[in-house]
């Protein structure tokens, strides 16, 4: 027969209250970066102006990736997800281009002529003509 002994019960009181717990944290993690995740998204689509911006999500820690067009942009990006209930650090991975006026981009602006329209004369089937 087995003896009563005190001096082995916080050892088996930690394994048994302890694995409960942890099969709990385990369970919701996906429900939470779900949640964090889709917060995050709406921020950034509530701004039309931020559709440029990507992210990814680690646990609560996110990073914002992608172009943006000026550091305005990019910083109200990063303050718009940072301020998302949920999100512990932001990570800025984004870069910054401006954009080109057409010459530097390599577009002569005196060849584009007016677009000309087919039968239905949508914008949809419009052909633009180069001279």
């Amino acid at each position: 027969m087995r003896q009563f002994r005190p001096s082995q019960w916080p050892q088996w009181s930690i394994v048994g209250a302890g694995l409960p717990l942890l099969a709990a944290g385990y369970i919701s993690t996906g429900s939470l970066q779900t949640d964090v995740l889709s917060r995050a998204n709406s921020s950034l689509t509530a701004n039309e102006s931020l559709a440029w911006a990507k992210i990814e999500l680690a646990g609560r820690d996110v990073t914002l990736t992608g172009t943006s067009t000026s550091q305005e942009a990019l910083d109200a990006a990063v303050a718009a997800v940072a301020g998302t209930y949920g999100v512990r650090r932001v990570t800025n991975r984004a870069i910054v281009e401006p954009v080109k006026p057409l010459a530097e981009a390599g577009v002569d602006a005196g060849r584009l002529s007016d677009a000309s329209y087919g039968e239905s004369g949508s914008v949809d089937s419009a052909k633009w003509n180069l001279k």
